[in-house]
């Protein structure tokens, strides 16, 4: 079965680095596996494709469900006129991107454009964190 895509968009007035969608977003899949793309937080670069050149800020976000056959991906995005470095978008509209696919190994498929998918949803515990918080419990048990 080939990736089967579904995508929403919408904007929103709300100055940067407004992050409100992107808490929505996390509450709605606070259950999936958090994945880790090249880019983290955000990022920001000129871009000279198209007819006008444009200065972008975006964060970029991904899941994987827990049956690995679906892939989100969330995009905030501003756009400014011009390719020329600033601190700050010229405007206060975020546009906001969700991306699904469908897919029968998810995080394979997100794998091929650098993104990793950890084990635990959303989790911010390590293995070597994770290890240690077992051994503590078991020692109180014991003790």
């Amino acid at each position: 079965m080939s990736p089967i895509a579904e995508q929403d968009y919408f904007w929103m007035n709300t100055p940067y680095p407004s992050e409100t969608a992107l808490a929505h977003y996390n509450a709605i899949f606070a259950k999936w596996t958090s994945c880790k793309g090249s880019e983290y937080g955000w990022t920001s670069f000129g871009d000279l494709s198209g007819n006008e050149s444009k200065f972008i800020h975006r964060q970029i976000k991904y899941w994987v469900n827990a049956r690995n056959n679906q892939a989100v991906t969330l995009q905030l995005q501003y756009k400014s006129q011009g390719a020329v470095y600033r601190n700050v978008p010229d405007n206060d509209r975020q546009f906001v991107v969700v991306l699904r696919h469908k897919t029968p190994n998810a995080k394979a498929f997100l794998k091929e454009v650098g993104v990793e998918c950890g084990m635990a949803p959303n989790s911010s515990l390590n293995t070597d964190s994770q290890q240690r918080a077992a051994a503590s419990r078991q020692m109180l048990r014991a003790g």
